[in-house]
């Protein structure tokens, strides 16, 4: 994996979320990631069917880093809440966010296909909506440089097992 946080090869084949200006870049989605809330199995807000994000200020919020493309998600569904949040606590790995959170020390929220990334035995996953964010994971390739053999078969895999 490269820094981005995307698997690469040295003619810069990636999978990765849909980049913010593609320029000289194709892109190509295989899949849909959505943000849940993370919260402790003591947590008021445990139990419910959903939560909406409005309701998300009254609770101290666990933020990743500001580099992050999943900061950039929250942060999109406080602004589209018309909300100013400032978190309790900035972290750089999503693994910390969850551990804060199944400590009780306050509440996440986190991309579906992170969920491996860490212990859910105390936390648990409720539905974040109004509104609903979502992101986009793909493929992303350079639009100037050929495919070699190899990367090819790699894409016809990834379009086999979409369809």
């Amino acid at each position: 994996m490269n820094s981005l946080g995307a698997w690469t090869s040295s003619s810069c084949r990636l999978i990765a979320g849909r980049p913010a200006g593609q320029g000289g870049f194709v892109f190509e989605d295989i899949a849909r990631d959505q943000l849940k809330l993370i919260v402790s199995r003591d947590h008021p807000l445990f139990g419910r069917d959903s939560v909406g994000w409005t309701e998300l200020a009254a609770f101290a919020f666990i933020a990743m880093s500001t580099s992050s493309s999943v900061r950039r998600l929250t942060d999109a569904g406080f602004i589209h809440a018309n909300l100013q949040t400032v978190p309790t606590y900035e972290v750089d790995q999503i693994s910390c966010a969850a551990a804060l959170a199944a400590a009780s020390l306050g509440i996440t929220a986190l991309p579906t296909m992170t969920f491996a990334m860490f212990n859910a035995d105390e936390l648990t996953v409720i539905p974040l909506v109004a509104p609903r964010i979502e992101r986009s994971i793909g493929m992303t390739w350079l639009k100037d440089r050929a495919l070699s053999a190899s990367a090819i078969k790699f894409v016809a895999v990834l379009r086999d097992r979409r369809a």
